[in-house]
Formats: C-alpha cells, structure tokens, sequence
C-alpha cells in the first residue's frame, strides 16, 4: 500500500507544470531503487520457496499415490483431500509472487519515469542554451556591424582629413602662385 500511494504520488507530482526539484527527484529515484531491490529480493525468495513447497507436495502426492487408496461411494480420499489443502496453503504465496511482479513492474515504470523526466528537462535546457547562445550571436554580428560602421567612418573622417590637408596645401601653392604671378 505504502508502495502504490507512493508511485502515485510521484507520477502525479511530475504531471505538475512547475518543474519537480533536483533533490525531489533524488530522493524518488533513491525510494524506487531501494523499494525495488527489496521487492526483488522477496520476490526471487518467496520464489524458492513456493518451487521447494511445490516440490515437497508433488513428493507428498507420489507418496500417496504408492497407498492406493481407494474411493469409498462419492467421498473424496484423504489423500486428495490432503493435497487440496496444501495447494491452498501456498496459494497465497503465488499470489504474492504475482503482484510482487505487478509492484516491481510499477517501480520500473516509475523509475522510467523519472529518468525521462530528467532527459525532458535536459533537452529544454540544452534547448534554452541554444536559445541564449543564438541571442548572443545576434548581439555580438549587430556589435560587430557597429564596429564595422565606426570603422569606415573612422577611415572617411581620415581621409577627408588628408584631402584637406592636401588641399591647404595645394590652395596655398596656387595662392602663391596667383599672388606671384602679378609681379612677373
């Protein structure tokens, strides 16, 4: 019971749209695995044990089989009657077996899970990261843009400042030249 109100709980606390906390997950994951390897271990023991009763009832009954008992009107033997109830003894036990199984099948499922809840997450991350680095991109090609831009504006105030410097120059020698032209 403790196993299935657990499970339960897991699996709807990761249907919640906020994101479940790393530790919560920790702790689920930890849960499962020791519940599961507990449940493993009584299973396969439990297991033994109902083959080893099985066994010990299939010897009982080639025992009874060797008395030759005979049916007496409608009544059932004692031996029949005998081998009856100790199926019924173990029956239960096959009973567990079983939903042992279903109960471990469940904690796989929830430990399947939460592995990929955690593969879900990761990708969003690696998806948000992209997101963040492609942003990035665009601000560092619109700097570089700007650094292109300051550039070429860097080079034309310089070569206007030469072509001015170029033609004082060449204003002062035609200056000079018209002024000196007069007096020839």
């Amino acid at each position: 019971m403790e196993i299935n109100e657990q499970t339960e709980t897991f699996l709807w606390e990761l249907l919640e749209p906020e994101p479940v906390k790393l530790e919560a997950l920790r702790y689920w994951l930890g849960y499962t695995m020791e519940k599961e390897s507990i449940l493993s271990a009584l299973i396969t023991s439990m297991r033994r044990n109902y083959m080893k009763a099985k066994s010990i009832i299939a010897e009982v009954e080639e025992c009874f089989k060797k008395l030759n008992e005979k049916n007496f009107q409608d009544c059932s033997v004692n031996s029949e009657i005998e081998i009856r109830t100790y199926n019924k003894a173990i029956r239960p036990f096959e009973d567990y077996i079983m939903r042992g199984e279903a109960l471990r099948t469940r904690l796989r499922i929830v430990m399947e899970e939460i592995r990929t809840y955690l593969s879900l997450q990761e990708q969003k991350i690696s998806i948000e990261e992209q997101k963040a680095s492609k942003e990035q991109l665009v601000r560092l090609v619109n700097l570089q843009e700007i650094f292109h831009k300051i550039e070429i504006f860097i080079v034309a105030v310089y070569i206007m400042e030469m072509f001015r410097i170029i033609f004082e120059v060449l204003a002062h020698e035609i200056a000079n030249l018209l002024v000196a032209s007069p007096y020839q």
